[in-house]
């Protein structure tokens, strides 16, 4: 899957066919939910035929993955296990996003 720092590298991944991309490690704590549903709002303007997921990495933080929630994303990973994945994936369900446990490489 490749990783995607800013919208131009979204828009040149999208021109080459990639489909499910994700965000660097942390990428939520340090360029912010706000960030990052801008860039997926401003690809899906400039690429509206194109259909993209953009994993956003939340890191360790609960918060994290909270505030992305509340931007809009619908797609983000993160580091916890147990309760607290169950609690922010119905999080996410119920406002039509995924949350799933970050894999490890």
């Amino acid at each position: 899957m490749k990783t995607i720092h800013h919208l131009d590298a979204l828009l040149d991944a999208l021109a080459l066919g990639e489909r499910e991309l994700c965000t660097p490690p942390h990428a939520m704590g340090y360029l912010g939910a706000g960030y990052l549903a801008a860039m997926v709002e401003a690809a899906k303007e400039q690429a509206p035929a194109v259909d993209f997921i953009l994993w956003c990495d939340c890191g360790n933080d609960p918060a994290h993955a909270m505030a992305g929630l509340r931007a809009g994303l619908k797609h983000l990973t993160i580091d916890v296990s147990g309760t607290m994945l169950l609690k922010l994936q119905q999080m996410g369900q119920q406002v039509g996003g995924v949350v799933k446990a970050k894999e490890v490489a």
